[in-house]
């Protein structure tokens, strides 16, 4: 085959690009520190590579919920511990308000004390982190526990489903813990005489038997179990069995968030519930403080305000409970956390033996291109050197 000046040429500049292709190949690289810059370099080195920084992109997003979630739990966790410190001063209260030595005066005046308690307590409900109240559920931009402004003017209490009972008036407000009842009647030995005050859980909470059959358009007044009395009027017609009226007892707060979870994802298969709620961990607490205040304010006697202190040990229990669990999960997210660390650098450690260089391995390379580089250079001067002149002498 016949070579021609052209073809020497052509094969020269060809290889001369190659050569300095490599060169600049090598040279990026150098620069950048990475083995490849664009899918064509190493498109399964490009795919590992994509596949390495999904799962860091994920670890990165964990972390920061992990993080979102701890910072709610020890927020919750510090008010819960605000919370029992209250209960258990006013269990102390309680307490030595029980002594007989104690006069209603002297009465009066610890109720202040446990007014401010109770206020604080409710202030601890409310708690934010950023602008989130803790205990509101979903609605974390509502302000989850506020006083019912019913709760000392509503003593004619409202009724449904009635029949034939005329009206329900309390004579305090602490006749019975807040919630539903049913006013119903019933007979003995064929005579309606006696007045029954049941929970929601159909559980009689107050009796009342007459010494004579209950008669049309009447009051009755029935004491419950803490000393207080409700006033059942009946209505207008003779008195019957099937005679009733739901009516509800108002707290001394309503709560205003719901009662959803919220979830943080910790893991690809794992959510964890973050937050706690002011009505399960809250409100019967403040009720009852509250009650404690009344009843001091009232001047009531040692042993109606004995039973306070009960109710608080046990809300001190519940309390310590909610902090529990809430101590638990903060461990958890502790381990959860270290974890994710380690795999997250375990990650960061494949990736870079997938794209970063080797650098000593890549300067000897790039000196070898150089040589090889320059060799050409070298060979294409020979090639393009003779002239038409060269011949003629």
């Amino acid at each position: 085959m016949r070579i021609t000046e052209g073809m020497m040429v052509g094969n020269m500049l060809k290889n001369l690009q190659n050569n300095r292709s490599e060169l600049d190949k090598l040279n990026q690289q150098l620069s950048s520190g990475k083995q490849f810059s664009k899918p064509s370099d190493d498109p399964i080195g490009v795919t590992t590579s994509m596949g390495f920084h999904t799962k860091m992109n994920n670890y990165e997003q964990y972390q920061k919920d992990v993080n979102n979630a701890k910072s709610w739990l020890e927020s919750t966790e510090n008010s819960l511990s605000d919370a029992g410190k209250i209960l258990q001063r006013s269990s102390e209260l309680a307490i030595y308000g029980a002594n007989d030595t104690l006069n209603p005066d002297d009465r009066k005046n610890m109720s202040e004390e446990v007014k401010e308690l109770r206020n604080e307590l409710i202030s601890i409900a409310n708690s934010k982190l950023g602008q989130d109240y803790l205990f509101a559920g979903q609605a974390s931009g509502t302000k989850p526990i506020e006083v019912n402004n019913e709760y000392h003017t509503n003593n004619d209490l409202t009724l449904n489903n009635q029949n034939n009972i005329s009206s329900v008036k309390r004579s305090s407000s602490t006749a019975l813990t807040p919630g539903n009842y049913t006013v119903s009647l019933e007979e003995n030995g064929g005579t309606v005489d006696t007045i029954n005050i049941s929970n929601e859980e159909g559980e009689i909470v107050a009796s009342k038997t007459n010494d004579t059959a209950l008669t049309q358009d009447t009051e009755y007044e029935v004491e419950t179990d803490n000393g207080e009395k409700l006033t059942i009027k009946t209505g207008n017609n003779n008195p019957t069995v099937t005679d009733q009226a739901e009516f509800e007892i108002p707290s001394y707060v309503k709560y205003k968030g719901d009662h959803n979870k919220i979830l943080r994802k910790i893991s690809d298969d794992n959510n964890m519930k973050v937050n706690a709620n002011a009505d399960k961990v809250f409100k019967q607490n403040i009720e009852i403080v509250n009650n404690l205040y009344e009843d001091l304010k009232a001047g009531k006697g040692g042993e109606k305000i004995s039973a306070y202190a009960t109710k608080l040990q046990n809300g001190t229990t519940n309390n310590t409970g909610a902090r529990a669990e809430v101590g638990a999960k903060i461990n958890r997210l502790d381990l959860i956390t270290n974890r994710i660390d380690d795999e997250l650098l375990n990650t960061e450690k494949l990736n870079s033996k997938n794209e970063d260089i080797d650098l000593a391995k890549l300067v000897t390379d790039l000196k070898m291109s150089e040589n090889v580089y320059r060799a050409s250079l070298s060979s294409a001067a020979r090639v393009i050197q003779p002239s038409l002149v060269d011949f003629l002498k």
